[in-house]
């Protein structure tokens, strides 16, 4: 669903009618079949593609189960074959440029994500199912390098993926996450075109596993994690599938609007709420073992902490969103501004909203790297208003965020002249480095839908463990809303800044508002209790 609709308050029956009517054919199993593809033998993957060396055996691969044929037009070969290049999108282009002021260390744009499952698993048909959707979307087949001609980065389209889909068996839980810290410590190739890993580890006599998507930011984002995993779902239970829209094809539709002028308006949008009046760097907030101030450059490293918000509390945020005729989205994104006020002293924040940016219908399904940052100028704190204004205001603000959300992060920055927001550091021999993030530093990340649960064969979901990209924003809010699961809120917190146990002391100072204002959002924004630890 376009969370438009839903932020604007449409009902139930608007959403499900909507919905409806965007459903495509192929999220429906054998409503609309495609034509089968040749079938041929998988690839032996018994190569460590980059681990380090481990003790559970990453190198037997996913020949331990016999797979059968492999639904694809070809055998993968070990010299690739390029189809086409094509222009990066305006989201990768961005991140090409942040990746090549990091080269020092490329792991920081990894995201790895395992899923605990507990049950029975056909790790043959599974095998099938994964690599088949590895085939069926370019943007798993795809290297990123600079081109010869020009010098700039393209993206190569292949002819069949580099990236296959292994099955290791290990002794228990134990070496099963020792093979997880692997992944997300694993180097990418991705001017060769491996830019993903796909590994169940089972143990338990096959009733236990952790199956790992890990992947490379140009090619995936939240979005794509739950996608694949819905693909593979379907085509674990025979389904037959419609070809996808690609990645390539939407990027450079994106180009087009930049280029012919369609995006003005919503960059205007921006370029007007920051032009004038640029909003101040956010203050180093007063947590136990914070820095009194700015004084090094960013790390790309964070503190974390999480805790499971109170089911009570959950219940009466969405009573009193329902009440507001707003999202519990929203009622969460207004007690966080609220906090970082408090906190820094601070009466303007500006607040990253993480966006899926899939607004259209082919998008939806879409495999590959969407997501994007609204820079949203948060309702200004005033201690004469309630926690319900507040609110209120905040449900506006971001009404009129999401009508201009198609603008990429990256765009808005250079209409605003940040993108070249450094210093040098003459520590570090003049190498230019980066003292906070441009126009933000703090950043809210809401998912809504099951994220934590999900069944396929004969098996589900019990836990999910992520290990995201790191970031160089000062706080990071992540929360997972999952119908099946108490909401799941995680901080990030700068270690150029904060210590340790600073990502815990701001977990419990949000819990204590949101306990305060759900209970009673009539108070003044300064009068609801803040415990903050010791």
């Amino acid at each position: 669903m376009p969370i438009l609709s839903i932020l604007g308050g449409a009902s139930i029956a608007d959403l499900a009618q909507e919905a409806a009517g965007r459903l495509p054919p192929s999220a429906i199993p054998l409503v609309e079949s495609a034509d089968r593809d040749a079938a041929s033998e998988p690839a032996n993957s018994n190569q460590q593609n980059g681990l380090e060396p481990p003790s559970v055996n990453l190198d037997s691969g996913s020949d331990t189960y016999p797979t059968g044929p492999l639904l694809t037009d070809e055998v993968p070969s070990d010299e690739p074959t390029i189809v086409r290049q094509e222009p990066l999108s305006l989201g990768q282009e961005y991140s090409w440029k942040l990746q090549m002021q990091h080269l020092e260390n490329p792991t920081i744009f990894n995201n790895t994500i395992g899923m605990f499952i507990k049950g029975n698993i056909d790790l043959g048909r599974l095998t099938r199912a994964l690599n088949h959707s590895l085939s069926r979307h370019e943007i798993f087949r795809t290297a990123f390098f600079e081109s010869q001609h020009d010098s700039q980065p393209v993206q190569a389209i292949m002819k069949a993926p580099t990236s296959r889909f292994r099955v290791i068996p290990v002794a228990d839980r134990a070496a099963a996450e020792e093979g997880f810290q692997q992944l997300e410590r694993a180097r990418y190739d991705i001017a060769a075109g491996e830019t993903l890993k796909l590994v169940d580890f089972y143990w338990s006599g096959g009733d236990q596993h952790l199956l790992v998507i890990a992947y490379y930011r140009l090619v995936g984002d939240g979005s794509t994690t739950e996608n694949l995993f819905a693909e593979a779902t379907q085509l674990y239970n025979g389904a037959n599938l419609s070809p996808p829209p690609q990645f390539s094809s939407l990027a450079e539709r994106q180009r087009s609007d930049l280029e012919s002028g369609r995006m003005d308006a919503d960059i205007a949008y921006w370029e007007s709420m920051y032009r004038i009046a640029p909003p101040a760097v956010l203050p180093v907030m007063p947590l136990p073992q914070a820095q009194r101030r700015r004084a090094a450059p960013i790390t790309w490293e964070q503190h974390t902490a999480s805790a499971r918000l109170n089911p009570m509390v959950a219940l009466r945020v969405k009573e009193r969103s329902r009440q507001h005729k707003a999202t519990p989205m929203q009622f969460y994104l207004a007690a966080y501004n609220i906090l970082l006020a408090r906190l820094t002293g601070s009466t303007d924040t500006v607040i990253g909203i993480a966006d899926t940016n899939r607004s259209t219908v082919e998008e939806l399904s879409v495999m590959g790297f969407f997501a994007n940052l609204l820079p949203v100028r948060m309702p200004a704190y005033s201690t004469s208003e309630t926690f319900g204004d507040e609110f209120t205001a905040t449900k506006e603000v971001m009404r009129q965020a999401m009508q201009h959300a198609r603008v990429p992060y990256g765009v808005t920055l250079e209409r605003l002249g940040l993108l070249a927001e450094q210093s040098n550091n003459p520590s570090e021999g003049n190498k230019k480095t980066l003292l906070h993030a441009p126009l933000f530093q703090a950043v809210f990340d809401y998912r809504q839908g099951q994220a934590e649960s999900g069944t396929i064969g004969g098996a589900s979901i019990v836990e999910v463990v992520a290990s995201r990209e790191r970031t160089p924003y000062d706080v990071v809010l992540e929360m997972s809303d999952d119908p099946t699961r108490d909401p799941l809120i995680t901080v990030k917190l700068q270690s150029s800044l904060y210590g340790p146990l600073d990502p815990q002391a701001f977990v419990d100072g949000y819990l204590s508002i949101l306990a305060s204002f759900s209970m009673n959002p009539a108070l003044r924004v300064n009068e609801a209790r803040l415990v903050t630890g010791d």
